[in-house]
């Protein structure tokens, strides 16, 4: 299963986080991890799972992340978050996409390990 981690640029501890769940996930998963402005549409699309480290998600690093959401369709995939203090407005953003949100705020790598055990995979 292709899992994409998007974290806030500059903000180290959710850079830390994306690499410790990449190193739980176990062998069955492909796991690409990015800064949110790195991020390729190519690599959204690819994804079964997207997960997303956020500090604040009016951050400008955000910017064409949220423009994006506004005009893709992610239905039948699955996205969580971690570390994210207020879930409210990334729900928001996410709303349009039509992805299916866990809405829990992850703060062990293990624990996204387990709830990627649950998720099915997307098929296009």
């Amino acid at each position: 299963m292709n899992i994409l981690v998007l974290y806030e640029d500059e903000v180290q501890e959710l850079a830390t986080f994306a690499q410790k769940i990449k190193a739980s996930a176990g062998s069955e998963y492909t796991v690409k991890i990015r800064p949110v402005s790195e991020m390729a549409i190519s690599e959204l699309l690819a994804a079964q799972v997207l997960l997303l480290g956020v500090q604040d998600i009016k951050s400008p690093y955000w910017q064409e992340f949220k423009r994006l959401m506004n005009g893709i369709n992610l239905a039948g995939r699955s996205a969580g978050y971690f570390l994210l203090k207020n879930a409210h407005e990334l729900v928001q953003v996410l709303a349009p996409t039509d992805i299916t949100l866990k809405q829990e705020n992850f703060t062990d790598p293990a624990s996204v390990a387990v709830w990627l055990k649950t998720v099915k995979p997307f098929t296009a």
